[in-house]
């Protein structure tokens, strides 16, 4: 044997995990090996040891005896002597928090350490789980508390401003009655659509609605008779009517406002419009190219009534009613546009004529 340094001894190099150690073995006794594997690693003597060796295949192999032992040392005559180490403790696995754990976790003082790191996590996750517990403990006696009060203050003194004005209540009223019509067509599609099974969503948003509405008419009786609905523990809130008219005049000016500023605005485009239509007519090619681009958007809207008309005899949304109409007013504007170009001598003075919609031109 060659892979000797003095006195017949062997230099080996043992793997436990992440340890190495380095040693010279006296003689090539697989006893006398494992005896000094264990007082370097301290394993004691009822622990299973088992030593392998990666061999020219690379392949792991195992000494168990003498024999075994010179025949490794033979195979790698000239290097070290590479062994892997694993024992009986690392393939036993103990039951943690959160299942098993082998290998590293093994020994009692790294077991010991787990232990410790769990105790400080579950600390931890309990004085976070406090935290959240009293922060919505707070939130809640908030909402519940101050913010509540204040809210409900809030929609007594408004209540208690619509009131006192009858104008104001007038106008209440009437906005509730729409409102309460348009929910209740919504409700009798939604009916319709739930008693026919056509999601199980449509069941949900019928019981939705019905409780919006039964809030919107608790109110509007509360408007209409305004003595029997009225609790007795509120007291009514002040109202400051100048500031209302103050309000009222302010949002009056500005739709006035508004208001001319979108009749300047369509002046302008009329004014637009009528050029640009005076200039189709004065043109042969161009009106000639304007009727057949209106030829084929004609075509393509009658297409579009056609597929309309067919889901409004179906009863399959009620908004395609509407639609139809839309697309049916939008046609009769287009027509009456082709028959001025196709006929010019007959049309409408530009001064009598009715605007002309952008979208036609």
């Amino acid at each position: 044997m060659q892979n000797q340094i003095n006195n017949n001894e062997i230099h080996c190099k043992v793997q436990y995990g992440d340890e190495f150690r380095r040693f010279l073995l006296p003689q090539g006794s697989y006893a006398s090996m494992l005896e000094q594997i264990r007082a370097l690693f301290n394993f004691s003597n009822n622990e299973e040891l088992s030593i392998k060796y990666t061999d020219d295949e690379g392949d792991l192999v195992t000494i168990s005896s003498d024999e075994e032992l010179a025949f490794a040392i033979e195979l790698f005559p000239n290097s070290v002597l590479r062994l892997t180490l694993t024992s009986s403790a690392s393939q036993q696995c103990w039951k943690g928090r959160e299942g098993s754990h082998c290998g590293k976790w093994a020994h009692k003082d790294d077991k010991d350490r787990w232990e410790k790191m769990q105790a400080e996590k579950a600390e931890f996750w309990k004085a976070k789980k406090t935290f959240k517990a009293e922060k919505r403990e707070t939130k809640k006696a908030c909402k519940g508390g101050e913010k509540w009060e204040s809210k409900r203050a809030h929609w007594e003194a408004k209540r208690e401003k619509i009131l006192n004005d009858p104008e104001l209540r007038k106008e209440k009223l009437e906005h509730l009655d729409n409102k309460l019509k348009k929910l209740q067509e919504r409700k009798q599609w939604l009916q319709s659509q739930a008693d026919a099974n056509v999601n199980p969503s449509f069941a949900h948003r019928v019981a939705h609605i019905t409780n919006k509405m039964n809030r919107i008419e608790s109110f509007r009786a509360m408007l209409v008779d305004p003595v029997a609905t009225s609790p007795a523990s509120v007291a009514p809130g002040p109202w400051n009517r100048e500031k209302w008219e103050s309000k009222r005049a302010c949002k009056a000016e500005k739709w006035e406002s508004k208001r001319a500023c979108k009749a300047e605005k369509w002046e302008s485009k009329k004014a637009h419009w009528e050029a640009k239509r005076e200039k189709i007519l004065n043109d042969p090619e161009l009106r000639k190219e304007k009727l057949e681009h209106l030829d084929n958007k004609l075509r393509k809207l009658q297409e579009r009534r056609q597929f309309l008309q067919g889901k409004v005899d179906a009863n399959v949304h009620p908004s395609f009613a509407y639609r139809l109409a839309h697309l049916n007013a939008k046609i009769n504007r287009m027509e009456s546009f082709r028959a001025k170009l196709a006929n010019p001598a007959n049309a409408t003075s530009p001064a009598l004529a009715t605007p002309i919609n952008p979208s036609l031109i």
